[in-house]
């Protein structure tokens, strides 16, 4: 099954077209329910999913919610993908209209509060608990609150199914939100347009492709080695450590400054040196190591761009390696591979 099929599901079912101010049918819901159940089960689906969400990535854009991957133009309905750190409590939050979520990978907490005695008592009002597994959907009709909560030691990713109506007040509500609600986090413009915005991006996107890398890896389809070159090529320097056994060093191994208005700067004392970034909230130490790497710290900090082989000092090609790998982690620099680089599983 791929996505379009999947999609057919809403298309052909009673889900209003976009712009139209109405809610489907509970059975509607159910039944799109009924078929992400069935979908997720298939692999197919999913690599179909992590390829569009592989090319969402692609844009070096900070996430701080749900980004759809796919939108069903006629209906406004969306399709994203949710990624959970281990520990992760995103705070309890609202949903206006309907929502499908399937668990795709590890397991979620779900917990529930009673909306009506919320909002009624200007307090949270806890209602239901409950575990959800991978392969497990829910679906939320009427407006509800809930959070999703990662208990595990593991990532967890979800797959989401969002109405486009979901976020709107019901118009025969004016009462303002209980507190304790989760409204979403808006940065200044200053911040959202400062470079050091990049850096955080490209820490995320990382962290994100690590996890799609191991939902493909899973399925064990031969499809999958498709989208690994991609995964290789925007995740961490980990990803291709661990997939070719080459050094990457006796490889054209080009590092570019994340965005050319990131202000670096370096600073030595007491047998280290120090690679700092200027964030929208002064300087930030980004890499500290021993300062037999102060030439290389001090190149990283001046050029753009640069190979990691040509690293000055008195290095290793290990040492060398060690520190493209520091410096792509930390966001500050991207990876640009070469022709013919590319490593296949």
């Amino acid at each position: 099954m791929k996505l379009q099929d999947l999609c057919e599901v809403f298309c052909t079912s009673d889900f209003p077209g976009l712009g139209v101010q109405a809610h489907p049918n509970r059975s509607s819901v159910l039944e799109a329910r009924a078929a992400v159940t069935a979908a997720v089960q298939d692999d197919e689906l999913l690599l179909d999913c992590v390829a569009r969400e592989l090319a969402m990535l692609e844009n070096h854009e900070l996430r701080r919610s749900l980004v759809p991957f796919h939108i069903i133009s006629d209906l406004g309905i969306a399709f994203a993908f949710g990624y959970h750190p281990p520990g992760a409590r995103p705070g309890p939050h609202e949903h206006t209209a309907w929502t499908i979520t399937a668990v795709c990978r590890n397991e979620l907490e779900m917990r529930t509060w009673d909306r009506d005695e919320s909002y009624r008592r200007r307090e949270l009002v806890p209602k239901n608990r409950f575990q959800a597994v991978s392969g497990r959907v829910g679906f939320v009709y009427d407006p509800c609150i809930h959070e999703p909560r990662n208990v595990s030691a593991d990532w967890s990713m979800s797959l989401h199914v969002i109405s486009p109506l979901d976020g709107e007040r019901p118009t025969s509500e004016t009462e303002s939100p209980p507190p304790g609600l989760d409204m979403g986090f808006m940065p200044s413009p200053e911040a959202d347009q400062h470079p050091y915005r990049r850096v955080q991006a490209a820490r995320q996107r990382q962290t994100f492709v690590r996890e799609l890398h191991g939902l493909i890896t899973s399925t064990g389809r031969r499809q999958a080695r498709d989208l690994y070159g991609q995964c290789l090529r925007l995740g961490p320097p980990g990803l291709r450590r661990a997939a070719d056994g080459r050094d990457h060093i006796e490889q054209s191994w080009t590092l570019t400054r994340t965005h050319p208005g990131l202000a670096l700067d370096h600073h030595r004392a007491d047998g280290s040196v120090t690679l700092y970034a200027q964030t929208p909230a002064g300087a930030s130490a980004e890499i500290v190591i021993d300062d037999v790497a102060c030439a290389a710290i001090e190149l990283a900090a001046r050029e753009q761009s640069f190979e990691v082989r040509d690293l000055p000092g008195a290095l290793s090609s290990e040492e060398r390696r060690s520190i493209g790998e520091a410096l792509e982690r930390t966001g500050l620099t991207l990876f640009h591979p070469q022709a013919g680089w590319l490593i296949t599983a």
